[in-house]
């Protein structure tokens, strides 16, 4: 007999599991999210510095689309964003909330405008 070969356990992506939503829920407030993106199409998310192509699919997926969206986060959604993201403190760090204010107010030229470089 060949000896059996060691078996690996396939571990889900803890932000695709029920245990992210419950984890997350408890350090805050889930922000509003939509079903769809509006007519005019998905904002491109990547746009603000710290969302990469991963996270704005993990954003798509929780239903957050639109920069307007990111632009009315309080303390209590970032938290509870932080948490399904599993990025304790980057939404902060980063000041996604600030970034997609001036994305959502006037596109590139206001991102420009405000912090002195272009967005991402």
């Amino acid at each position: 007999k060949k000896p059996r070969k060691a078996v690996q356990k396939k571990v889900a992506n803890p932000a695709n599991t029920k245990a992210a939503v419950s984890a997350a829920a408890s350090a805050g407030k889930k922000p509003r999210t939509l079903k769809a993106p509006k007519k005019s199409g998905a904002d491109d998310l990547k746009m603000v510095s710290g969302i990469g192509p991963v996270n704005e699919k993990r954003l798509n997926d929780l239903g957050v689309f639109h920069f307007d969206q990111v632009a009315k986060w309080g303390q209590s959604e970032i938290d509870w964003v932080n948490g399904y993201l599993s990025f304790k403190g980057r939404i902060e760090r980063e000041d996604w909330v600030a970034q997609a204010d001036a994305l959502a107010a006037g596109g590139r030229d206001e991102y420009v405008k405000r912090f002195g470089k272009e967005p991402r």
